[in-house]
């Protein structure tokens, strides 16, 4: 229940936030804090939706009982690690 409160709670502060303190001058939109809201909360309906689906899928799966040693991919992604750095600072210096 904390996420939902927490979530529930940034959404009126920046609800609060945005009325008070403005970023730039919006045109008057009639019921835009309404559509605001319903989306809102239908992200956290499908937030919380996909938490308990997952909790439900996974349980079912341990990365103890997989019949693969992790080390296996170790290799390949620390590989792939590199060559995304190499790329990122080569990138940067040309």
């Amino acid at each position: 229940m904390l996420p939902v409160s927490i979530i529930l709670v940034a959404t009126v502060l920046f609800f609060f936030a945005e009325r008070v303190l403005p970023g730039r001058e919006l045109p008057e939109a009639p019921g835009w804090y309404a559509r605001a809201a319903l989306l809102n909360l239908a992200q956290l309906g499908i937030v919380m939706l996909a938490g308990v689906a997952w909790n439900h899928w996974l349980q079912l799966v341990a990365f103890s009982h997989l019949s693969i040693d992790a080390r296996v991919l170790a290799g390949p992604a620390q590989l792939v690690h590199r060559d995304l750095c190499i790329l990122l600072v080569a990138s940067r210096t040309a």
